[in-house]
């Protein structure tokens, strides 16, 4: 049978050999064994001492000490358990994301990647176990909740192998890649749009606690829920020959605060950008201000009652309402339905304005996610002409 293979990272068997003549005082002895580095090479590494059993001694000493440094140049190894790896990731990328981002990645990863893998070691976890994972999870959960474990696993796996504890690289990407299927873009028309503002407009509750106004605000401008809800008397410029709105924040939450103000958009502080508001939203908006002066710039737009900054999951919670009492259950309601139709009305003329407009760093995101597909086709009839001819 052939002799295993040493693996690398660690050592073959260690022989010892006297060096000085019998008789010769002080004694020396080596201890000798080929340690098989991380690039798969084989080198011998030696230690002497007086005697043979100390030699063997010091030589393991170097060996462990070299495993150490050869297999992780932080706090992990390919022996740290995928829960410890998770912990770690988790801690170095919560400063670095959105705090609903990092809730959605915590939840995955304690739900389900600690909960069904968290036991086993990196070097453990093969690439074929976490495809049986992945699979049993798009069984049990869903497609949607696969995909976001996946980025998880993949996330943690480039941790580990920056760190030179995944001996072998990120495994994560031999996996089959998990594919979302695109939801339809769904856009309200021009009709449906000003059939919502002038019911809207008619409900007293909606205009009372400004549903209508935020609503408004979404519709003339594109803009998302967290970006309006945080919108300051200073960010508006309603007096200027073009008027304009400023976006510079969004909404954020979590983490035992309260909602408050984070000093850009979601798409990061790239997404800063100044828009140029329609006639009928700057009337809108006059009326607002002048219906109760605000001296303080920094006073927010549309504050809760009690001065503060609107949950805009509570802002979610009471357009809806305001549907139900208007009646218009079968249409599609909500913050993201108002900025896909503020997409798709100036997409399908020019998508890059539309990107501009929504803050997308690309126009791919805004056409594949924000452009309802335009269903009349060109006007091709001049190069087909030619078809007619018979003779």
């Amino acid at each position: 049978m052939a002799r295993a293979r040493t693996k690398p990272g660690t050592w073959g068997k260690i022989t010892r050999k006297k060096l000085t003549p019998d008789g010769v005082k002080p004694q020396k002895w080596e201890a000798a064994t080929n340690y098989r580095d991380l690039d798969g090479r084989l080198r011998e590494v030696t230690a002497t001492a007086p005697t043979g059993p100390k030699a063997e001694t010091a030589l393991i000493e170097k060996l462990t000490k070299r495993h150490k440094a050869t297999q992780s140049t932080g706090e992990l190894t390919p022996e740290t358990t995928i829960e410890v790896l998770a912990r770690m990731w988790l801690k170095k990328i919560k400063e670095s994301k959105r705090w609903s981002t990092y809730k959605r990645y915590r939840s995955v990863t304690d739900g389900h990647i600690v909960t069904k893998l968290g036991g086993l070691t990196i070097d453990e976890l093969s690439a074929a176990k976490m495809e049986v994972f992945f699979d049993n999870l798009k069984s049990a959960v869903g497609v949607p909740t696969a995909h976001l474990a996946r980025v998880c696993l993949t996330g943690m796996y480039n941790l580990a192998t920056r760190l030179g504890a995944a001996r072998f690289g990120n495994l994560v990407k031999l996996t089959s890649s998990i594919v979302i299927g695109r939801k339809p873009v769904i856009a309200l028309n021009p009709q449906q749009v000003k059939m919502i503002r002038k019911l809207l407009r008619s409900d007293r509750l909606a205009c009372r606690n400004a549903i209508a106004d935020i609503i408004d605000v979404m519709l003339g401008t594109g803009a998302r829920i967290g970006e309006v809800v945080v919108l300051q008397w200073k960010h508006l410029d309603l007096d200027a020959q073009v008027p304009t709105l400023l976006i510079e924040a969004t909404a954020a939450w979590g983490d035992g605060k309260g909602v408050y103000a984070q000093p850009y958009p979601k798409g990061g502080p790239q997404a800063r950008r100044r828009l140029k508001l329609p006639h009928w939203l700057v009337l809108v908006l006059r009326t607002l201000r002048d219906s109760a002066p605000h001296d303080n710039p920094d006073e927010l737009v549309f504050p809760s009652r009690a001065k503060t900054i609107r949950h805009p999951n509570n802002v979610r919670t009471s357009i809806t309402e305001a549907r139900d009492r208007v009646g218009l259950v079968d249409l599609p309601m909500n913050p993201h339905t108002y900025r896909k139709t503020v997409g798709t009305k100036i997409g399908q003329k020019d998508i890059e304005m539309a990107a501009a407009q929504l803050g997308h760093a690309s126009s791919v995101t805004t056409r594949r996610h924000y452009v309802e597909p335009a269903h009349e086709g060109p006007d091709a009839r001049k190069h087909l002409d030619d078809f007619a001819d018979l003779s």
